[in-house]
């Protein structure tokens, strides 16, 4: 299966193909004394031979000239230099300075990889993959694998790109995600984008929100424009005007000018110097492999671009034709777009390490339970205020859909336990179904809830709220967009007769509740807008509708919700008055923005 993200990484990974410059490259170095260089070549110094070599396929103390430079990495290979072996290998395999022979190419190339070169058995690989290579998969990850085992960042994301695709291996997202973040935690913004999309998509890995909108801001502060892209227009956020994919499939090859941290570090086949890395990017949606280099420099690691490969180009045009495609077909979609400003934050406070939360958004409800309309809106919308309020992204769980069970609840609560310290600001947030419960108990309906066994498949509040309170941080506020009193959007009776009730005072010190009702009342949605009514005016008075002086509190949210959301429901005759239940009486004092 090939998604649209795996489609816009590999239109990325493309125009990654385009000659780009190496870690350390500077124009202004000062250029190498070849005749130091030729003297130490012509005692037998093969790192030499290979740097004249680089300075002739660079042109870094003149003209280019990869006619010399492929004799050079000749000379350099047959003296025992691993990197010449594979840069000679490179040339064999791409026609520079010469006609291309791939049978020589696979032979030098091997004779680097197997003296040990992580960079070589990557190139290999990605030969493999070539046409020149045959196309052969499973030789490709075989040479992957042996890169990627010797620690070479571009080898683990391959191996994990081929794991992603099942191209030579069955596939598999669960080993995609291991080699992506080995990758990822060593700085391959590719890798660190493709593991955000595993973690939004919860393939392989548990569906977190929080740890993709890690993964992607780390990868869009280092500048990959995928990543941030994804960051912009990811299912956190409302539907965008333009689609991520365009700017990707449109934008520009990097220029020789253009630094390294202007692009992810890609696969890219490639010759380099001896302590450079060659990289080589796989999968095409095409299934054909795209081939593309980057060059590195000798001993001081000076550099300058190849030309483009024009096969490159003419993939390049074809990958755009499949984007284009693609965006026409989203185009075609009828996905509902909502009018509404509060989707986005447009405050931004400064990071709060000491702050957690757990959110959760429960919408669609497997065995006949009907939907809490915009819940899962709402819960997106939440985090991003969260994350506006300073709560590091990292520090944030989003529970959606099959993750919000009842046991993803108490794991997110056992995680609050083990990272959360004494001194900390804990949040909780729940939009989706609650159900009154036939003892007079209140329940929240998590994923998976049974209306004939809600003992052992809905959560009561009582457990939530003991739960938080184990955590032992010095403010906990739970915010609840439910009903329980069987009926209206947000709340059903199971089996049970409705029984109105009130959501019990939380017994623990420094619990907070803020609830969209008091007592039986049901909590209502605003469908212009596409979120539950107490959410939409909690997130429009944190964008300054709740302002007092410069600062919103807690006091003045709860207001400003309670007054606005009361009259809304006057307008559509009915009753739903928020509610604010707190065992300390200083909500002036909460201070949220």
């Amino acid at each position: 299966m090939v998604r649209h993200k795996t489609i816009a990484l590999v239109a990325l990974a493309l125009l990654l193909l385009l000659p780009s410059p190496s870690p350390g490259a500077s124009p202004s170095r000062d250029p190498v004394n070849r005749r130091d260089l030729q003297s130490a070549a012509e005692s037998g110094n093969a790192s030499a031979e290979n740097a004249l070599g680089n300075l002739d396929y660079e042109g870094r103390n003149g003209t280019k000239d990869w006619v010399r430079a492929r004799r050079e990495y000749r000379e350099a290979a047959r003296k025992g230099s691993l990197a010449g072996a594979r840069n000679f290998g490179w040339m064999l395999w791409k026609g520079e300075g010469g006609a291309s022979d791939p049978k020589r190419a696979e032979k030098w190339l091997r004779v680097a990889a197997r003296g040990g070169d992580p960079h070589a058995m990557n190139t290999l690989g990605a030969f493999y993959l070539s046409r020149a290579g045959g196309h052969d998969d499973r030789r490709a990850f075989r040479c992957f694998l042996r890169g990627a085992r010797a620690h070479d960042p571009r080898a683990m994301f391959n191996v994990g790109a081929l794991y992603d695709l099942g191209k030579g291996v069955p596939q598999s997202f669960s080993r995609a995600a291991h080699w992506w973040k080995m990758a990822a935690e060593s700085g391959d913004t590719t890798a660190q984008t493709g593991l955000g999309d595993l973690y939004e998509r919860g393939q392989g890995v548990p569906k977190d929100y929080g740890k993709a909108t890690y993964w992607y801001g780390k990868a869009a502060a280092a500048g990959s424009p995928l990543a941030r892209e994804s960051l912009a227009v990811g299912p956190w956020s409302p539907l965008p005007s333009s689609p991520r994919l365009s700017r990707v499939a449109t934008s520009s090859p990097p220029s020789p000018a253009s630094s390294e941290k202007e692009r992810p570090s890609g696969v890219l086949p490639g010759r380099q110097g001896e302590k450079a890395v060659p990289v080589a990017r796989s999968a095409a949606p095409s299934g054909a492999p795209f081939e593309g280099m980057a060059v590195s420099g000798g001993p001081h690691g000076a550099s300058r671009p190849g030309a483009a490969d024009p096969g490159t180009l003419k993939e390049l045009a074809l990958l755009r034709q499949e984007v284009e495609s693609l965006l026409q077909e989203r185009k075609g979609s009828d996905v509902p777009h909502f009018e509404t400003t509060v989707d986005r934050p447009d405050y931004r406070e400064p990071v709060r390490e000491k702050s957690y939360a757990v959110v959760v958004g429960v919408e669609h409800y497997p065995g006949g339970v009907p939907t809490a309309a915009f819940a899962d809106r709402d819960a997106r919308a939440m985090m991003r205020h969260l994350e506006a309020l300073g709560v590091p992204a990292d520090h944030i769980r989003l529970l959606t859909e099959a993750l919000a069970t009842r046991g993803g609840i108490d794991a997110a609560l056992r995680w609050l336990r083990l990272n959360a310290s004494p001194g900390a600001t804990v949040f909780f947030y729940y939009s989706g179904h609650g159900i009154p419960g036939g003892t007079g108990t209140p329940y929240l309906a998590p994923s998976g809830v049974m209306s004939n066994d809600l003992a052992d498949t809905a959560y009561p509040l009582s457990r939530l709220y003991r739960g938080l309170g184990a955590v032992g941080a010095a403010r906990t506020l739970v915010i609840l967009d439910a009903c329980f009193a069987g009926a209206g959007p947000r709340s059903f009776s199971g089996s049970v007769r409705p029984v109105y009730v009130e959501s019990p005072k939380p017994p623990e010190d420094g619990l907070v509740v803020l609830s969209a009702v008091s007592g039986g009342q049901e909590s209502g949605v605003i469908d212009a807008k596409g979120h539950g009514l107490f959410t939409y005016y909690l997130l429009k008075g944190l964008n300054g509708g709740a302002l007092k002086g410069h600062h919103v509190t807690l006091s003045s949210l709860f207001g400003y919700a309670r007054e606005q959301v009361s009259h809304r429901a006057l307008l559509d005759d009915r009753e739903q008055v928020p509610s604010l239940v707190s065992g300390q009486g200083k909500e002036d004092s909460i201070l949220l923005r």
